[in-house]
């Protein structure tokens, strides 16, 4: 395995390389949709800019997610999002990239035969769908937001933090701004469709370092389930970037889909090194740069 890592291919690299940077474009693309879906209107650039910056973030330090989620909340409000729109972009990214991620592993599993996890697709998509509903729900029935606004303050009483009076003003006002959203099916398709993409993109980069490092070609079938399985066991994410536990996971993985288990090794170490030194780095690169600009 260390033999094959020191001597890669570079062609196949360098694709790899490129199908991760386009994966994570495409992730921002998505929320770039979603943004102006909403009536936030930026520019691609900026939005790009903070997708390797909250991503990078994610996947190194220690609770990545919150310092992540964090980021784009600030960052998006500073576009002209209000808190609502902020939140219910960033829950709506990562719902519908959680639906593609399951569909994808179901996918997979019916093309080698097997049923699939047909159960996480119906929660997945029932998250999803739950976000527009609830949309509609509080343009129709006001006493909803009224009673949820109630229940906050009762429980800010409860506790003992914070003014009652002014959390329930809070939950209604973000309610009122969240009610207020009217997203068209088109942005739901092409936010979809941006998801779905960024995943394939990014299991391609894998197929990529494995042909780098002189392994055959995996059947796509193999690889998608051994990707997902992957990508399911770094959302566990105990140490920062998932050392050890997502590299062990990919790697049994794809020695279960055919691959020699020295080979499994080496692509499994090259697209670790893709996406964490090459694109993870060029995030914090970019974070620094936007903190210099105080952009962020």
């Amino acid at each position: 395995g260390v033999r094959a890592l020191a001597d890669p291919d570079w062609r196949w690299l360098a694709a790899a390389v490129a199908l991760g940077v386009g994966s994570m474009l495409l992730y921002a693309r998505m929320q770039l949709v979603l943004l102006r879906g909403a009536g936030v209107a930026t520019r691609y650039r900026k939005v790009a800019a903070l997708g390797f910056a909250a991503h990078s973030l994610s996947i190194t330090l220690p609770g990545g997610a919150l310092f992540s989620t964090a980021l784009n909340f600030r960052v998006m409000s500073r576009w002209g999002a209000s808190g609502a729109v902020a939140s219910w972009v960033i829950a709506v990214s990562g719902a519908l990239s959680a639906t593609a991620l399951a569909v994808i592993g179901v996918v997979s599993g019916v093309l080698l035969g097997t049923r699939g996890e047909l159960r996480d697709v119906a929660v997945a998509l029932l998250a999803v769908a739950a976000l527009p509903l609830g949309a509609w729900v509080l343009r129709s029935r006001p006493e909803v937001g009224q009673l949820a606004g109630r229940l906050v303050a009762a429980l800010a009483q409860r506790v003992g933090r914070g003014d009652p009076e002014q959390a329930h003003r809070r939950v209604l006002l973000g309610l009122q701004q969240l009610g207020e959203l009217r997203v068209g099916p088109l942005v739901w398709l092409r936010a979809s469709g941006a998801s779905l993409v960024n995943w394939v993109l990014d299991a391609a980069c894998l197929a990529m370092c494995i042909r780098a490092v002189g392994g055959e070609e995996v059947p796509p079938a193999g690889l998608l389930l051994a990707y997902t399985a992957t990508m399911a066991a770094a959302s566990f994410n105990i140490v920062p970037a998932g050392l050890g536990v997502v590299d062990a996971t990919l790697s049994v993985g794809l020695a279960a889909a055919g691959l020699p288990a020295h080979t499994a090794v080496a692509a499994t170490a090259l697209y670790r090194l893709t996406t964490l030194g090459v694109i993870g780095g060029a995030g914090w690169v970019l974070w620094w740069w936007q903190r210099r600009r105080r952009e962020l």
